[in-house]
């Protein structure tokens, strides 16, 4: 039975071809650098970061962000109409509202077609408000007409399709590229 240890007869071909030289098939000097037998030598070859091409903005994101900004500009009838058929004259506390929500919707807007994640985020949680008010039942004694319940339905529409392309593939992948 042999035993192999670090300086016995079995390790003894091993250390001799490697004081004895480069073997004969190595690659002639100048295409590869030989190592160092420093274990802590820094490498020989240059290193640096590879700079990676800019991604262009997805056409998911551009589609979103165009119906993101129609369902704003369609959210005005609808909530011209709905103030109209209220028997009781809106005061100013509803118009602040009104006023904080677009301004809000508009730099949400802005700002997912910039690629921030937050603004996803935010407008994700603002149509999940909206989806939950269409469902609350409207105190008012006036029905809302056609073109308002329209109006309506072509705004959850738009709104969740663009909320769908920034959270799917490839919008969601777009997003996910900085911190």
């Amino acid at each position: 039975m042999l035993a192999c240890g670090v300086g016995s007869v079995c390790a003894a071909p091993y250390i001799a071809a490697r004081v004895a030289g480069p073997a004969p098939f190595a690659a002639p000097p100048g295409i590869i650098q030989p190592m160092s037998d420093n274990l802590y030598a820094p490498p020989k070859a240059r290193i640096a970061d590879v700079p990676l091409p800019p991604i262009g903005r997805p056409r998911a994101v551009r589609i979103a962000a165009t119906l993101l900004w129609i369902s704003f500009v369609i959210g005005f009838p609808s909530l011209y109409l709905t103030t109209m058929r209220d028997p009781d004259p809106v005061g100013l506390g509803f118009f602040l509202v009104v006023a904080v929500l677009v301004t809000l919707t508009a730099v949400l807007n802005v700002f997912i077609y910039r690629g921030r994640n937050w603004a996803r985020i935010g407008a994700l949680v603002l149509a999940l408000l909206d989806l939950a008010m269409s469902f609350v039942d409207d105190p008012n004694p006036v029905r809302a007409g056609a073109l308002e319940q329209a109006l309506s339905v072509l705004d959850l529409l738009l709104t969740w399709s663009a909320i769908a392309l920034v959270f799917l593939r490839p919008g969601a992948l777009w997003f996910g590229r900085r911190l």
